[in-house]
């Protein structure tokens, strides 16, 4: 394992706040993403986007005019989502899309529960078009979340989601998929298999989920602890194993 793979964020520093309009995501994050996606879309006025795994909601803005699709594996959570205006039920591992049909492709915690993310991403990849973007979050393998993530049964996961955001996770209409969290996922990987695919990397950027934030707050532990656990934990896996920066987002965009 690289020093890479775990390494604090590439090309902008960690980010700490978090987002009030969507609970649980770092502000600063989709801030970033946000300003770049903006100004994308000022030379391309209505574009065509891909929400892959949209779920019930999405959390980047889009102009009026904008032609938003949505993938789901879950016919109950395109059923809630009110943002897309075309909705596909299907396994974003294997479904088709027209090649170079689309101007940006979304997939927003949704790699980590599958087990061929290099499939889905092969796929995004063919679908977008030159010049176009790709915006990809999910878990850093590397970090003690993920690693606890992928070693717990699913019931686990609902349990703790439960005592995080309340007791509605894990019932009808608040669906949680299991993890399986693929080594595919590794910042390197990920980033290698980019610049086979004709993507530049525009941001890499590793940071603390809004999860692990509010798992921190509900059990009193301070960034001061937290961060000298961190500190303990890379020095006793040689950097292989962080704490901190439980998650990754990245933005790719295709060659012309």
């Amino acid at each position: 394992m690289s020093t890479n793979d775990s390494a604090v964020g590439l090309i902008y520093p960690n980010c700490l706040k978090e987002s009030s309009d969507q609970p649980g995501e770092p502000m600063d994050v989709i801030e970033l993403l946000q300003h770049h996606v903006d100004a994308f879309v000022e030379n391309c006025p209505k574009p065509v986007i891909l929400e892959a795994g949209c779920g019930s909601g999405g959390y980047l803005r889009f102009p009026e005019g904008s032609r938003i699709v949505g993938i789901d594996i879950s016919q109950e959570e395109l059923d809630k989502n009110t943002i897309v205006s075309e909705k596909i039920v299907g396994d974003i591992q294997e479904y088709e899309h027209e090649p170079n049909s689309y101007d940006l492709v979304i997939c927003w915690d949704v790699l980590e529960h599958i087990p061929h993310p290099d499939k889905a991403f092969a796929k995004f990849c063919g679908a977008v078009k030159p010049d176009g973007l790709i915006v990809l979050a999910f878990p850093n393998v590397c970090s003690l979340k993920a690693i606890v993530a992928k070693m717990t049964p699913h019931w686990f996961h609902v349990k703790l989601y439960r005592l995080i955001y309340g007791k509605k996770y894990g019932s009808p209409g608040y669906i949680t998929f299991p993890t399986v969290l693929h080594k595919f996922l590794k910042n390197g990987t990920i980033r290698e298999f980019a610049q086979h695919n004709n993507l530049n990397t525009v941001v890499a950027e590793s940071h603390e989920s809004g999860v692990q934030k509010r798992f921190r707050r509900k059990f009193y532990l301070g960034d001061g602890v937290f961060r000298f656990f961190d500190k303990c934990l890379r020095l006793v896996t040689f950097g292989n194993v962080v704490l901190m920066d439980s998650d990754w987002v990245y933005l790719f965009r295709k060659s012309s």
